[in-house]
């Protein structure tokens, strides 16, 4: 048995699936799971010969947790018998080619660059286990995933994507291969509910996402979700419109911010400022009134001001998030971000006449102070984001109290409504069904 776990995005989960559907057509058995599950299964391990761990590296703490899944399963085969030697624990993924001495460190037994290469060694050293007729790939996900879009290159200053996944230039799987993919997941789901359509930069998709939609409604999935979007991409008012006329389409956009400062945004290259974001979600919101609309905003990017965070704190208030998902900065290793501190150290150093606290960018912008903040000044805005998030998730939910919810069921017996609302269900739910529930204080989780 070949056990999959996977951190980070909804792309990382795409990735999974696809791979794993491809190998159990050639008779190896595959579960998927999250990789969070590593920390409370203790008889995780039980059956397997391979287990791979699809890391992600978005930020130290997301290594931090990779170096703690290897350790816990290094434990768990210790309390084993007899598994000395016959399970493998395999990293692939963005931490390996973002960093592959650092992946080698971590304690696993073989590290490969992606999904395919180590089933390349899988399948070279191992055959398979059963009949190619039977239906081995298990999936633990209530909703299935797939990814119509890879590549960025962006380069945001913070960001390792592009190192990660090799600068790809944005690609888009045509709406006909789409479809094809489509109906091979739903045949082989095992819920047959709800699909994510997901990418690296889903926004930059060229063949209009409501194409994508239609076809997988067609196919029989009776919620579609999008995964993350950027403000400043393929996505026109037109394209909303006919995304809001697909009834099966989910009211839920998570759209990424990082900052609300424009001072900031120019800092991190990002390619918008805070008033054409507030105009793309004003149009969001045209077209899906209740539309749940979430983000993420990185607290303490070097060189923000007490300034810059107000204005933050301000623009996340006045944007009506019903949820931010807030990171302390932390710099990468081969990021923009890390080159141009760097260079503005160098500068110091070797030029008297250079201010220490600042770095010329570009001849074309303002000076952008590199000076870091302090760790403590980054978590405390990083907690003031989320006290933020806590007061405007309530406000949002508020408004469907008492209204009748559509609750595909998760495995815990809580599930989530199509604009996602997180609700606990009455005792007897099954996982993978849909269930109409009045939203109260007492089943709003």
């Amino acid at each position: 048995m070949i056990k999959l776990f996977t951190f980070g995005c909804k792309t990382n989960l795409a990735e999974v699936s696809a791979v794993a559907d491809d190998i159990s057509k050639i008779g190896f058995s595959c579960k998927t799971h999250n990789g969070n599950e590593i920390f409370s299964r203790k008889n995780i391990l039980e059956n397997t010969r391979f287990a791979i761990i699809n890391t992600c590296t978005v930020t130290e703490n997301a290594d931090d947790k990779t170096r703690k899944a290897v350790r816990t399963l290094r434990k768990y085969l210790g309390n084993l018998p007899n598994a000395d030697g016959k399970i493998e624990i395999i990293l692939v993924g963005c931490m390996v080619r973002a960093d592959p001495e650092k992946a080698m460190s971590v304690g696993a037994d073989r590290v490969f660059a992606s999904l395919s290469e180590a089933f390349d060694y899988i399948i070279r050293g191992s055959p398979p286990t059963a009949d190619h007729n039977n239906i081995l790939f298990v999936k633990s996900h209530t909703r299935d995933f797939l990814k119509i879009e890879d590549g960025c290159n962006n380069y945001c200053a913070y960001c390792l994507i592009p190192k990660a996944r090799g600068g790809l230039l944005p690609t888009s799987m045509r709406v006909d291969e789409a479809e094809y993919r489509v109906r091979e997941l739903y045949a082989q789901s095992q819920f047959k509910q709800e699909l994510v359509l997901t990418g690296i930069n889903l926004s930059l998709y060229e063949y209009g996402l409501s194409a994508v939609v239609r076809a997988a409604v067609s196919v029989g999935y009776t919620r579609i979700r999008l995964g993350s979007l950027e403000p400043n991409g393929k996505i026109t008012e037109s394209e909303l419109e006919s995304l809001s006329q697909i009834p099966e389409l989910c009211p839920h956009f998570h759209i990424s911010l990082q900052s609300g400062s424009a001072r900031i945004l120019s800092a991190m290259r990002r390619r918008y400022t805070p008033q054409e974001y507030m105009r793309f979600i004003t149009l969001v919101r045209r077209h899906f009134p209740n539309a749940n609309i979430t983000t993420d905003i990185i607290a303490g990017f070097d060189g923000e001001t007490d300034e810059d965070f107000a204005d933050t704190l301000e623009f996340a208030e006045e944007c009506g998030f019903s949820k931010i998902h807030a990171f302390a900065y932390s710099e990468r290793a081969g990021t923009i971000a890390e080159q141009t501190r760097k260079l503005a150290i160098a500068d110091v150093r070797n030029t008297e006449t250079v201010n220490r606290k600042t770095v010329q960018v570009n001849k074309n912008t303002e000076s952008v102070n590199c000076n870091p903040v302090p760790e403590n000044t980054k978590k405390q805005r990083a907690d003031a984001l989320r006290a933020l998030s806590v007061r405007l998730q309530k406000k949002y939910t508020a408004r469907f109290l008492g209204q009748r919810l559509q609750v595909l069921c998760e495995k815990d017996g809580t599930g989530y409504s199509r604009e996602y609302i997180r609700v606990r269900l009455p005792d007897g739910c099954r996982r993978g069904e849909v269930y109409e529930v009045t939203l109260t204080e007492d089943n709003l989780l």
